[in-house]
């Protein structure tokens, strides 16, 4: 069986400095057009760090009810040939990108406002 299940909202934060005065901790780009991950070395200066690093965190939201209906029916989700894929994809093509990286993903204890 192959499902798809499409994000219902998504955003990224992240701690990026700002003119080299500050480092914006606070922004949500929930409904932006495009999700941007990534890490930055020293791309900034900031007073008192000596090699800032920046970095973004994607929040992506799927709605989980149809794959629940079918728990104990159609799906286990114990089983082994149980799989799951998150497909992310580069949209700045013929640009250099980084390769041989990971990502994790973790579930949120949360809710989040998209935007």
């Amino acid at each position: 069986m192959y499902r798809v299940l499409s994000a219902s909202k998504d955003a990224y934060i992240t701690n990026k400095i700002i003119g080299n005065t500050f480092r914006a901790t606070d922004a949500n780009t929930g409904k932006a057009g495009t999700l941007d991950l990534f890490k930055l070395y020293d791309e900034s200066t900031l007073s008192g760090s000596d090699s800032p690093v920046e970095i973004s965190r994607i929040l992506i939201h799927f709605d989980l009810n149809p794959l629940r209906e079918m728990t104990g029916s159609t799906l286990d989700i114990g089983h082994s040939s149980f799989n799951c894929v998150l497909k992310l994809h580069d949209i700045y093509g013929g640009q250099t990108t980084p390769s041989n990286f990971k990502l994790i993903a973790f579930p949120l204890s949360r809710s989040f406002d998209e935007g």
